[in-house]
């Protein structure tokens, strides 16, 4: 006898599976349009009225957290296609912004902290911490640039797995990084650095950015 009974496990009909693919195309299209923006090259700021450089230190790991969430979307099933559109983009920022963003920490606060902080701020372990998490970032970042400069010159992977979980892996040490940072770097550059400190850090870094899109051009 023929059970009337409704089926959990029975398979969806075609129109529901196509509705279905449809709505994950169109969040597809929607994560490459957010990432195109977000990896979009910054404004360089005016040197003579950038008075505040760690907001724009803080502006910039907040758009590498973001960076980040859309990275584990597009890695999640480990797909290729979604990161394809996109590799120009994310090259263009793992061997632009992000070193910028590196150096502005290096070479400007870095000194700058050594110079103001206290004994007791234990700045030596802070900056020692830093740097070794920069030296990891560069590090997962090489394994990136040539499977990414294959992909934004039309040519195939062959191992195309191996860059999904490469940036996975950057992904999250990535996020880990800029939270450390968050926690503990900048709210001691807050407390030391003076405001004169802050303005030379910011010439700096603008004039950075400044030779960066001289040689570009």
């Amino acid at each position: 006898m023929t059970s009337n009974k409704p089926q959990d496990d029975a398979p969806e009909t075609p129109s529901e599976n196509g509705g279905e693919a449809a709505a994950e195309a169109s969040d597809i299209e929607g994560l490459i349009a957010e990432a195109r923006m977000l990896l979009t090259h910054r404004e360089s700021p005016d040197p003579d009225t950038f008075e505040d450089p760690l907001d724009f230190i803080r502006e910039d790991h907040a758009r590498q957290l973001r960076m980040c969430n859309l990275l584990d979307a597009f890695t999640e099933k480990l797909e290729l296609e979604p990161v394809m559109p996109l590799a120009s983009a994310l090259l263009d920022y793992v061997t632009g912004d992000l070193p910028l963003h590196t150096q502005d920490e290096e070479q400007d606060l870095r000194p700058a902290l050594e110079e103001r902080c206290e004994p007791e701020d234990g700045v030596a372990d802070v900056l020692k911490q830093m740097s070794k998490e920069h030296e990891l970032n560069r590090d997962l970042v090489s394994f990136l640039i040539d499977d990414l400069e294959a992909l934004a010159d039309g040519r195939t992977l062959s191992n195309p797995v191996r860059l999904l979980m490469n940036m996975k892996e950057f992904s999250e040490t990535q996020r880990q990084h800029v939270t450390w940072e968050e926690r503990v770097m900048l709210p001691l550059a807050r407390q030391r650095l003076t405001a004169e400190d802050l303005a030379k850090i910011g010439r700096n870094m603008a004039a950075r950015r400044k030779d960066g899109e001289a040689e570009a051009e």
